[in-house]
């Protein structure tokens, strides 16, 4: 693979896509945002529905795909995908004990060979399986070395970060009182905006607390419900059918292996 004429596109922003392209930038290779209808970076919702670039094959295609096209299609013509969150993608249902190679960012790191630190494990392993990550599953990494990690990024500071973490852990274990398919729940809703939200993945993942979150996006057209810390049987209801609880649904998506699924569903009249 000739990295100089390689073109990588980028799928929406979050944590690891932000550390995927400063390694591009750092190695000074190729890259371009997926772009939507109105010629705008994807979101994260619009990543697999892209209208530009064109597919082409000098491209590999970073959690994000062209529009009327399925990852299956695309691997088996020989395009490159990097991906590990829908069926068929090359990182999707792999164990905790994968999480380097499951991540998007392990896979890139693993294409253009640019070497693996610890922090990049971290991030990798946090953004593949936060879950399994707090709980000894991601060899080396270990529960605490995580949590240190995760509330350094805290713009308030590690102390602050250590008590409102705290706070949210006591908040979670007190609240779970929603049933879904005979697990109880936390709603964590209410903490949208508080300085709670923070948070909340890792509170739930360290603790062990299922939680799910609704709230409506009213510039973006749909609520997004999104439940973590779920079991396997939980996550698979969710997926085929049990989304339709909380309203029309739009898309699911989410990985039961890794603990957490998410719907966007139709805005109510």
């Amino acid at each position: 693979m000739n990295l100089e004429d390689t073109l990588f596109v980028l799928g929406g922003i979050d944590t690891e896509m932000i550390v995927i392209q400063s390694i591009l930038v750092e190695r000074g290779l190729n890259y371009t945002y997926a772009r939507d209808i109105h010629g705008d970076r994807v979101k994260r919702k619009d990543a697999y529905d892209t209208m530009s670039p064109s597919l082409s094959r000098n491209q590999v295609w970073i959690e994000c795909r062209p529009h009327n096209w399925n990852n299956m299609e695309m691997l088996s013509l020989g395009y490159r995908l990097l991906d590990h969150h829908s069926e068929g993608d090359p990182g999707y249902n792999q164990p905790a004990s994968k999480y380097w190679e499951s991540s998007s960012l392990g896979q890139l790191c693993e294409l253009i060979n640019e070497p693996r630190t610890r922090r990049l494990e971290m991030i990798g392993a946090a953004d593949h399986c936060l879950h399994q990550a707090y709980n000894d599953g991601c060899h080396p990494i270990k529960r605490e070395e995580m949590l240190k990690f995760r509330l350094g990024h805290y713009r308030e500071g590690l102390n602050l970060a250590k008590k409102r973490f705290k706070e949210t852990v006591e908040f979670m274990r007190r609240n779970m009182t929603f049933d879904f398919n005979g697990t109880k729940l936390v709603d964590v809703s209410s903490l949208r905006g508080t300085n709670k939200s923070f948070f909340i993945t890792d509170a739930s993942a360290y603790s062990n607390t299922p939680f799910f979150s609704l709230h409506s996006r009213n510039e973006l057209g749909h609520k997004k419900i999104f439940m973590g810390s779920i079991g396997w049987k939980t996550g698979e209801y969710f997926l085929n059918g049990g989304a339709e609880e909380f309203g029309k649904v739009i898309k699911t998506y989410g990985d039961p292996s890794r603990h957490f699924v998410a719907a966007y569903l139709e805005l109510e009249e």
